[in-house]
């Protein structure tokens, strides 16, 4: 059952890698809209910001996502979102002119963070859409190892 929280829209897209070497037919693909929920925190881009920004959910232990948006003149708007699940990262998204999944995504959203014309904001879901979400994006997934996602909620760790 899908949450009255977020719409999934069909968009059309190249093709694209589920990150286990398959790719998608150029067509319609399933591309997530989340709600606004409550939005915690919004700031600029700038060096380190996706670091301390995820730093702060994961110590609270919070469910939602993060969305991050590039909108500068001359390129294809950039919209990304990593999904948090109790305060640790569970898949990243990344659109721009094609859908990235994964780890691939999370090294454009990276990027894009470190951009001054960047906006981050912090949303907060409940658990349940976060789940919902979760199963939509079975590609999305990144496999980030426990005692990176400690020591980084510690202020130490690295991705």
């Amino acid at each position: 059952m899908i949450s009255k929280n977020f719409i999934v829209a069909p968009v059309l897209s190249a093709p694209f890698n589920n990150g286990k070497g398959e790719f998608t037919p150029t067509g319609c693909v399933k591309m997530v809209e989340l709600a606004q929920g409550e939005v915690v925190e919004s700031r600029r881009g700038g060096a380190d910001i996706l670091a301390r920004l995820t730093n702060d959910m994961a110590r609270l232990g919070r469910s939602g996502h993060m969305r991050i948006e590039r909108r500068a003149k001359g390129i294809m708007p950039r919209v990304s979102q990593i999904v948090l699940r109790e305060g640790r990262p569970i898949l990243a998204l990344h659109e721009s002119d094609k859908l990235l999944t994964g780890l691939e995504a999370l090294l454009e959203i990276e990027s894009d963070c470190s951009a001054l014309d960047a906006t981050i904001s912090l949303h907060v879901q409940e658990i349940e859409d976060v789940d919902v979400i979760a199963k939509l994006f079975p590609a999305a997934y990144l496999d980030i190892a426990a005692e990176n996602i400690s020591n980084h909620r510690q202020g130490e760790g690295e991705w």
